[in-house]
This record gives C-alpha cells, structure tokens and sequence, in this order.
C-alpha cells in the first residue's frame, strides 16, 4: 500500500466515525472563538479556517472508543478544549519568536500585531479550561497541568537559546513540557471520560510520551529537510531563531554554517542517522505500549510514515 503524502483525517479514517467527530469538534470550536470584540472574533474566526493536523482531538476520541466510552458528547467537548489550547500555545509562540507566518499563512502577530495576539491566545486558554471545567473537575484539572507543564517547556528553551552547549536531556525535558503535555493531555482526558483503570491510563501516559518524543524531532527535522513551501518557513529557521534541537546539538558546527551547508553537515556528521534511530524507537516504543489498542497504533504508523516521507534527506 502506498504510503499518504499527507495526514489528512478525513481521508485516512474515513472508515470509522472520526471524520464525523471532528466535525463536530469543529463546530464546538467555533461557538468558542465568537465574541462580541470583533478584534478576537475576526482573527480567530480566520485562525481556525487555516486548521492544523487536530492530531490531538483525534487522540481523544480513539482513546475515548478504545475504551468503549459511552459520552461522546463529553469527549468532543475534551477534545476541544484540547485544541483551543493547543492554538493558543502556538498564537504566543508566535509573538515570542516574532512570527508573521505559520502554515505558510499569515499570524495574527503578524496581521494584528503582538497586543491583539496576546489577548487572542489568553481568550483561548480561558475558553479551553471552561470548556474543561463544564466536563468535570478532573478534566479542567488535566489542563491546567498541561499549561503549567508547555510555559516551563517554553521557558526552559528560553533559557538556553543561541546556547551550543545545549544538551540532550535539556533537549527532552523542554519537548515533556512543550510538545508531550498536551499529547499527555489529550490521552488523560480520554481515559478520565471513559472511566479507564490506573494500568490503562499508565500505558496510555507511556504511549503519549514516547509518540510525542517522535513528533518533535520529526518536526525537528522538518526544519532542516522540509518542504519550505509549504511550511513558509526558510531552512534552519530553530538554527537563525537560536533554538538548538537535536539535529543540531548531536551536530554543533551546524550552528555556524548558511542555509545551503546544513542539510549536508548534519547528515555527514551522523546526527540525520541518529536522529532517524531515535525516531524508530520512539515509535516503537509507542505501538509497544498500544498493543492492546489497534486503532491508536493505526493512528501511530501512518503519522510516522508520512512524517518521514515528506522529509527530503537525499539534498
């Protein structure tokens, strides 16, 4: 079978509900972004018309059908909540690494400016934990974990920018906290709404580190191997921004060379292949600890074989 070039949702699950599912996420994620300041309403509204990946909502409802869950209302509800935090953690990102573009579109930083921005991405965050407060306690306690957990990751990456010395575990502990929380999350609401034992949620946490473990440094990847087109970003936009991810903390001298040298020192230096072993075991790792749970592994091998087939390792 011949691998997607892209993790379009509707396409690669339309032979179970969650098309339909994230709809209806869809739907509660507009009610959630219309205000009467038509300067957060405008924005949003064209914010959400760009539409991300909604990786995380789909985690909620396959752990949420996994277990048999008998509320999907409340896991549509969990998965917007999800998903209107996740947009707000990427508006600020926006205005803290001075981002006009994102999707290869243009940021409400970038559009509005950096006030407009912040108050976007604090009304999100605020709709986000509602949303998870009218599910239940637990829930809107779940999130405001994981919020806690991306402003450390962020400000852990803070810390060491523009710093070669940068190490590995630095490295991971920052993606725990900006990138795994939420994956973290997403899993944790699932298994709350659909009553999962203890061993069940602490194999689905297990999971939900190692895959976000390998999303990152696919991403990571992206930077330096991906399609500049379509991401809008230019080759080595971390690298110039000063963020050193793995890439290139296994490759140090990468920090000092242009645009057109990058590809090929990180892949000379052994880094690219390091990097891709990781990325294998992370993935394992994943499947290993959803064994149990077919449609998550499904979810956990075709991302990983379109994430690698978009990288561009040979120029």
């Amino acid at each position: 079978m011949q691998t997607p070039k892209s993790f379009e949702i509707n396409e690669l699950f339309k032979d179970t509900d969650l098309p339909d599912f994230i709809r209806r996420v869809e739907e509660e994620l507009i009610n959630a972004v219309q205000s009467d300041a038509q300067s957060l309403k405008i924005p949003l509204n064209r914010l959400l018309k760009y539409r991300g990946k909604r990786m995380r909502p789909s985690l909620v409802y396959l752990v949420g059908i996994s277990l048999n869950c008998e509320s999907i209302e409340k896991l549509v509800k969990a998965a917007a909540s999800i998903e209107l935090m996740h947009i707000a953690s990427l508006v600020h990102d926006d205005i803290m690494d001075d981002s006009d573009v994102r999707w290869g579109k243009p940021t409400i930083n970038g559009l509005e400016g950096s006030n407009q921005a912040l108050l976007a991405g604090d009304f999100l965050f605020a709709k986000s934990l509602a949303i998870a407060s009218g599910i239940s306690q637990k829930c809107a306690n779940e999130l405001s974990k994981a919020y806690v957990e991306i402003c450390e990751g962020q400000a852990l990456e803070a810390d060491m920018l523009h710093n070669i010395n940068r190490t590995e575990e630095h490295y991971r502990n920052t993606v725990k906290g900006k990138t795994v929380a939420l994956f973290s999350a997403s899993v944790n609401l699932g298994a709350i709404i659909s009553g999962a034992t203890v061993e069940t949620e602490k194999r689905l946490l297990e999971f939900s580190e190692h895959f976000g473990l390998m999303f990152q440094l696919l991403d990571d990847l992206q930077d330096i191997y991906g399609d500049t087109i379509k991401s809008g970003k230019p080759i080595g936009s971390d690298v110039k921004a000063g963020v050193y991810t793995l890439p290139v903390i296994l490759c140090p001298d990468a920090a000092e060379v242009d645009d057109n040298e990058i590809r090929k020192m990180v892949r000379d230096s052994g880094s690219l292949r390091k990097c891709m072993d990781l990325i294998e075991d992370y993935k394992n790792n994943a499947l290993i600890a959803t064994e149990s749970f077919s449609k998550i592994s499904h979810f956990v091998t075709i991302y990983h074989n379109i994430a690698v087939g978009q990288l561009d390792l040979e120029s």
